[in-house]
C-alpha cells in the first residue's frame, strides 16, 4: 500500500490510521532539506509503533512521486 499526504505534517490521527494498515511503514517526503528533515521527524514519531519504520530520503530534487512510479 502506498499513502500519499499534503504538506510534511504529520498527525496522531495519521499515525494511528497507518498503523492499521500494516506493520511495515516507509515514510518517503521531498528530497530537499525540509523533506528530509520532516521525513526523520515522522519516523520518530512512528517509532513508539510496533513493527518495521523507515525513512527514505529522496535524492535531492525528487518528488516521492518521482521514485514510486
Amino acid at each position: 500500500n502506498v499513502v500519499g499526504q499534503l504538506g510534511t505534517a504529520l498527525t496522531d490521527e495519521q499515525i494511528n490510521r497507518l498503523q492499521r494498515k500494516g506493520k511495515r511503514i516507509v515514510v518517503a517526503l521531498d528530497g530537499d532539506g525540509a523533506g528530509n528533515t520532516a521525513a526523520l521527524h515522522a519516523a520518530e514519531s512512528l517509532v513508539a509503533l510496533e513493527g518495521n519504520i523507515r525513512a527514505a530520503i529522496l535524492p535531492e530534487g525528487k518528488d516521492p512521486d518521482d521514485v514510486m512510479s
